[in-house]
């Protein structure tokens, strides 16, 4: 049964009671599943395809999660520390690189050389990673920022409408802690999710 198919309830607190006991954000099989709130995972994982490329600034379990659902994921992290953890986890369609924390971090999406379908901000320098962001997204590309309730985020809201992007702001229930996540996907028209 996949938890995320049950609407925050009962499954969804059981979930959240085990992922919360491991410290590890994972489903009732103990799988990775993203650090993320569970409408939000519902509603991008039906939405994914292996022909997408995808960004990640910050890697973890979703790192993992995520590529098992789209072609390739590049995530860049800045704690050493989490960086050895996770990289030897990595399937062949997933690399994460290693940056410290400065400029050389957003930067990381524009040395890859590619654009991507995806680019999902979950790390540190979240303002100035979303603005290198932009230019790397492909031209049906979608951004996603999480934690976007957050008030210091609130440029990269501006900095995205005047880019012409609108906001789809999905929130609940998240593994670990008990309480409610934010997650915002911006987006324009015919875009690669179909929103």
């Amino acid at each position: 049964m996949d938890i995320c198919t049950i609407p925050a309830g009962f499954g969804a607190m059981v979930q959240m009671y085990i992922a919360a006991g491991n410290r590890q954000a994972v489903d009732l099989s103990g799988q990775p599943v993203p650090w993320l709130g569970y409408p939000f995972v519902e509603f991008l994982s039906k939405r994914l395809s292996p022909a997408m490329q995808m960004f990640e600034f910050g890697c973890g379990n979703g790192t993992l999660y995520w590529a098992g659902r789209v072609g390739n994921i590049v995530s860049c992290e800045h704690n050493r520390a989490w960086f050895d953890k996770i990289s030897p986890r990595l399937p062949d369609n997933a690399q994460v690189i290693w940056a410290p924390d400065g400029p050389e971090y957003e930067a990381t999406i524009l040395n890859t050389g590619k654009r991507y379908h995806l680019v999902l901000v979950d790390g540190i320098r979240r303002e100035e990673a979303a603005a290198t962001a932009l230019e790397a997204l492909t031209s049906d590309g979608v951004m996603i920022l999480d934690d976007s309730f957050r008030s210091e985020y609130r440029p990269i809201f501006e900095r995205m409408q005047f880019a012409g992007f609108r906001k789809l702001e999905i929130s609940g229930a998240a593994p670990i802690h008990n309480n409610y996540d934010e997650t915002t996907v911006f987006y324009r028209d015919g875009n690669c999710l179909g929103i």
